[in-house]
């Protein structure tokens, strides 16, 4: 896989060998290709891609492909972010859906980058906006990281196509970008030149900390070693014979360890929740319901102190203002208009849709990624499992001072799936606990008291609706803890034989009595086992 500096991001560029694969062709030349992407045109012919970990949404998307004579895929440098990819070996699996008939067309045109520009979990920018495309800006017109991401944000909201748009801009950007000292050597470095400079306050290229390690010095726990271009001694890069103080080597290795143990971890928490969640989608449009969640200033105020922002909170949702008669749809175009003020939050926890595990699309506000409404049979407690878990799985990876307990996603984990009575103190409760207090073992939460360190709600850093809907389903199941939980999706009186079977090994299997009748729940069961009722059962008949 290369990046690729033109083509706009619902293109990909593949290998003509795929082609010959799909296609019916004979030509083995550059006329094979060209009669290739005649053939692609016409069909309107969409492929998927997919780049394992496979965390959330972004990790799958269609794009129409481009055949050329590489035998590498051409992915736009715009989706790399998306796809969590950059290219120092990364591999991408590429589907051919056949049979493209005019419905399922129209599902693949819906997953192209182009129509779901923001993240599933957060609302912010899915595009890579970062190095060439940054520095170029700055160079141009002062613009730095987080203004070029706000400048192309206007973009795509104002935009009738977004592709051709985003490509205009990238172009320019990389204009300017090469023009420009972009590639820096050691000496640059270790002066901090101009260029060196540029980079840094651009935020193009590395967080300002990489920059004080490159040319000032670095920090080993309250020691101050040597800037890494002007030369690591010996003992401050492998440390002293008896061992006593931290050095490079051993800090970085126990980094890379920690991450490999602990993504397994993260992977638990999100299959716990995808298949708590599963039962969970949308059923009606609207519910009718006059009632919401009450966030009063003092609690919006108390979240942002804690790293957790309004936006995370009402963008997307629809909200009343103490002078409000009619529910209000919050943009990112009004969203201030609603700040300081009391609000009213018309939630998932308050939704009046009848049936078991249903939610009406305007209690569940707007899907995040595309900023249109849910449509009927979206399998929102999916969505939300995923969401957290994907949060959770680069929580794992993050370095954080635990001390000699050192660092457990279970139980952060288990943080989530505590019952509260209300939702504004299960909010609070994961806004004042700290990922640093949760491995030393004692809440001062509980007290109230908030803890020192980094929030957990701040640092997992997902849209409300998400932990709306988790928390909802622990009320209606009545649970209280994660081993109650971890208890009923193993039970399969209570999920179905099929979904407790595939979770964890069952043994209440073995007292099922003959004739007895168990009923599947989970929409992977109806799936599996029962694909022609389908429509019927998420309510498109």
């Amino acid at each position: 896989m290369i990046a690729l500096f033109q083509g706009d991001i619902d293109h990909v560029y593949l290998p003509y060998e795929f082609a010959k694969l799909w296609l019916p062709l004979k030509e083995d030349s550059k006329e094979g290709i060209k009669i290739a992407n005649d053939l692609a045109k016409e069909s309107n012919l969409y492929v998927l891609l997919n780049r394992q970990p496979s965390l959330h949404r972004h990790s799958i998307s269609s794009a129409r492909p481009i055949f050329w004579e590489n035998k590498t895929i051409g992915l736009p440098i715009m989706l790399c972010d998306g796809f969590g990819a950059d290219f120092d070996g990364d591999s991408m699996a590429v589907y051919l859906p056949v049979d493209q008939d005019e419905d399922l067309k129209r599902e693949l045109k819906s997953m192209l980058p182009s129509n779901n520009p923001f993240r599933i979990g957060t609302g912010e920018l899915t595009f890579s906006v970062t190095q060439d495309l940054v520095y170029g800006l700055y160079r141009k017109r002062g613009l730095n990281s987080k203004k070029a991401k706000e400048e192309l944000t206007k973009i795509i909201e104002n935009s009738n196509d977004i592709s051709k748009d985003l490509l205009k801009w990238q172009n320019e950007s990389l204009a300017a970008a090469k023009e420009s000292e972009l590639s820096l050597d050691l000496c640059d470095i270790a002066l901090m030149s101009e260029a060196t400079k540029s980079v840094r306050d651009s935020g193009s290229r590395g967080k300002p900390e990489h920059f004080v390690q490159m040319a000032e010095g670095i920090d080993l726990d309250g020691r101050r070693a040597e800037a890494f271009a002007r030369g690591v001694s010996k003992e401050d890069y492998l440390g002293r014979r008896d061992g006593l103080e931290v050095n490079i080597a051993s800090r970085s290795r126990t980094g890379l360890i920690d991450k490999k143990l602990h993504v397994a971890e993260a992977g638990y928490f999100t299959r716990k929740l995808v298949e708590f969640l599963y039962p969970v989608y949308v059923t009606e449009e609207d519910c009718g319901t006059d009632d919401g969640i009450e966030l009063n200033q003092s609690f919006i105020q108390h979240l942002a102190l804690r790293k957790y922002s309004l936006e995370r909170l009402i963008l997307g949702r629809y909200v009343k203002r103490p002078m409000d008669k009619e529910w209000m749809l919050v943009t990112r175009s009004n969203l201030n208009n609603f700040r300081n003020c009391d609000l009213l939050l018309r939630s998932p926890v308050k939704c009046a849709s009848s049936g078991e595990n249903g939610i009406c699309s305007k209690c569940a506000g707007l899907e995040l990624s595309s900023m249109k409404p849910f449509r009927i049979g979206s399998f929102l407690g999916v969505l939300s499992g995923h969401t957290i878990g994907e949060r959770g799985t680069q929580l794992s990876m993050k370095t954080f001072q635990t001390g000699s307990s050192g660092f457990s996603m279970q139980r952060v984990s288990s943080e989530f799936f505590k019952a509260e009575e209300e939702f504004s103190s299960y909010l609070k409760r994961l806004a004042d606990r700290s990922i640093e207090g949760i491995m030393r073992g004692f809440s001062k939460s509980e007290a109230g008291c908030v803890e020192e360190g980094s929030p957990v709600l701040g640092t997992i850093d997902v849209a409300s609706i998400y932990l709306e809907v988790l928390f909802r389903h622990l009320k209606d199941t009545r649970m209280h803890t994660e081993g109650e939980l971890k208890k009923r999706l193993s039970d399969p009186r209570e999920v179905g034989i099929f979904s407790a079977l595939s979770f964890e090994k069952s043994g209440s299997s073995e007292k099922i009595g003959i004739g007895e009748e168990i009923e599947e729940k989970s929409p992977k069961a109806n799936y599996a086992l029962r694909p022609g009722e389908v429509d019927k059962w998420v309510g498109k008949e």
